[in-house]
């Protein structure tokens, strides 16, 4: 269910520069060369989620 509503906003998210921000290790598809990436662990990721306003976990 997850890809079904990624793949549907991902003109959106590369519209409006979403940043996608995942653990070292993670899998990357072809797709990903398009969008900003940025590879944070998991401890950092937790840090952000706390301050930031929006979120999508996916």
């Amino acid at each position: 269910m997850d890809i079904d509503i990624l793949e549907k906003y991902l003109p959106s998210f590369k519209h409006l520069s979403v940043p996608f921000i995942v653990e070292p290790g993670t899998v990357m598809n072809n797709w990903s060369d398009s969008f900003a990436v940025t590879v944070r662990t998991a401890d950092e990721i937790r840090q952000l989620v706390r301050i930031v306003d929006r979120n999508l976990v996916f």
